[in-house]
């Protein structure tokens, strides 16, 4: 991914980027799913065959009418100067191939959320929205608001090159059989990392020790270290520290990392055993030690004092603008490259936990149809084209080659005299449509995708893989766990928390309805597990 600032939560949520090569592996079934088990994904989607296309397709060209569709999207870049220009330049290819045009707006993510919001409620006509990793516009809570519609007759009928393509994935994006979204194709293997500025290692004679870093003791004394001997603040996060959906670093070192599947849930409330019973995440004495370890850490002015409220400037800010050392995020293949490029300056990145594979980072971000649209045909055709057509990719990710970018080396780069301060198109290739068709951004190598499916091939993958909870009748009890959530997650992830705080964040859970949210899961995925 290119180096340029992107809003906080994105980059908190960053798990995957991915190439598209063979196939994807079998996962789990989700019962009902359209997708049948075992169905591998294409090889490229350009390799559909034509008897797989509608005949107005076959030849590129269409014969109807255009139909304008209008979309709401995410953006991780503030400058939308040229958005209108790239945007018709993908309408020049698509109202050709499928008879579509399209009308777009795009928000950051600090004002994404709101605006969705607004558009609902107001019945704004949208017919494809983005799907992003934090309410309310993922798809937990679109899906259990009855935002969204059921695509699954549309994607089979002018989709059907995605449903090949996600092969057993989709049924991630399914409940009860009925598809609610397409996601992203990318990488959805990852891992969690450490990041540190190598300039300070290296002025402190620790470069060495964190090239080796195994265990959080040593970690502990580098930013002890940093603490003693600089101005920085020794780790930073954006509302938590060590935190991250699917692990726990509540052991003493890396190795003790545990790995679970949260089935889903963004709210931090999931944990699933390799049992499968599910149970109150920070009610595990797991959680507890990593929480009171963080605790600790803020005590002794190891911890940026404000990254519990943190919203709008993110750690890579923080580090880059030399306000602090290092952080702790999840991130995906490439993670060492892509935060030294990211950042503008050497980063020494570590490595300390691989994740499974589960259906979560598969609906991290995607696109979806709101149940506000009118033309919901032409917008599965458009969902379609952009995982089908590596063209559409390139110009909404990177823009139109030539003015926001070039292709030196088999990778795509600024222009001359174009960087990420002045560019006036750039986006993120995780967010929508086919990565895998994406160019590879300057410095990941003309390789990066086939690397990135070795790595998806080779991870671990959840046993619950394609399993997605129906929380359509817990609208009520979501929005009361998202408000004790907001309320009580950055204090406690960022050691600013007593124990009366602790005890008081559990208490407001159970009363918010914490345990009819849970029995819905543990009911959902019994009976999911039942039926395979």
């Amino acid at each position: 991914m290119a180096n340029h600032k992107f809003t906080s939560v994105v980059i908190a949520s960053i798990l995957a980027a991915s190439s598209l090569a063979a196939c994807a592996p079998a996962a789990p079934e989700a019962a009902g799913t359209a997708v049948p088990a075992g169905q591998p994904a294409a090889e490229t989607a350009v390799e559909t065959t034509a008897e797989e296309t509608s005949e107005q397709e076959t030849d590129g060209s269409w014969d109807g009418d255009i139909t304008e569709i209008n979309v709401s999207l995410l953006t991780g870049f503030f400058n939308q100067d040229d958005y209108p220009e790239v945007i018709e330049a993908m309408n020049e290819i698509t109202e050709k191939s499928i008879g579509v045009r399209v009308n777009a707006k795009f928000n950051t993510m600090a004002e994404y959320g709101t605006q969705l919001g607004l558009d609902f409620a107001s019945g704004e006509d949208m017919d494809v929205i983005s799907v992003v990793a934090a309410p309310p516009a993922d798809f937990l809570s679109l899906s259990a608001n009855g935002q969204l519609m059921d695509i699954t007759e549309y994607l089979e009928e002018d989709g059907k090159e995605t449903l090949e393509l996600f092969g057993d994935y989709m049924g991630a994006a399914s409940i009860g059989g009925s598809i609610y979204m397409v996601p992203c194709w990318r990488n959805y293997a990852g891992g969690t990392y450490i990041t540190m500025r190598t300039d300070t290692l290296e002025e402190l004679g620790l470069l060495e020790t964190a090239e080796n870093l195994s265990d959080w003791n040593t970690y502990e004394q580098i930013m002890k270290e940093v603490a003693d001997k600089t101005d920085l603040s020794p780790i930073v996060g954006t509302q938590y520290i060590i935190t991250a959906n699917g692990t726990i670093n509540g052991g003493e070192t890396f190795a003790d990392t545990i790995n679970y599947d949260y089935l889903g849930d963004v709210l931090y409330l999931v944990y699933t055993d390799d049992d499968g019973n599910v149970s109150l995440l920070p009610e595990t004495d797991a959680f507890k030690a990593q929480a009171e370890r963080v605790r600790r850490w803020y005590d002794e002015g190891l911890v940026y004092k404000d990254s519990a409220t943190l919203t709008d400037t993110d750690n890579n800010a923080l580090v880059s603008g030399g306000v602090a050392f290092s952080f702790y995020t999840p991130g995906e293949f490439g993670a060492a490259e892509r935060m030294t490029a990211r950042l503008g300056m050497e980063m020494t990145t570590i490595e300390v936990s691989k994740q499974a594979t589960g259906s979560a980072p598969v609906v991290r971000f995607g696109l979806a149809v709101p149940v506000t649209s009118s033309e919901p045909e032409a917008a599965v055709r458009w969902i379609n084209a952009l995982n089908t057509d590596p063209a559409l990719e390139n110009l909404i990710i990177w823009g139109i080659e030539g003015k926001h970018y070039v292709v030196e080396n088999g990778e795509a780069v600024f222009p001359e005299g174009v960087d990420e301060s002045n560019t006036t198109y750039h986006s993120n290739d995780f967010l929508y449509g086919n990565f895998f068709n994406c160019l590879p951004w300057k410095g990941q190598g003309a390789d990066f995708r086939e690397q990135a499916k070795a790595y998806l091939d080779g991870a671990p993958i959840s046993p619950y893989l394609g399993f997605a909870a129906d929380t359509s009748g817990l609208s009520n009890t979501i929005a009361a766990l998202t408000t004790v959530t907001e309320r009580y997650r950055g204090m406690i992830n960022c050691g600013l928390y007593s124990d009366d705080d602790y005890e008081e964040y559990l208490s407001q859970l159970h009363a918010a309805g914490v345990d009819e949210y849970l029995q819905a899961y543990q009911d959902q995925l019994d009976a999911w597990k039942a039926a395979r």
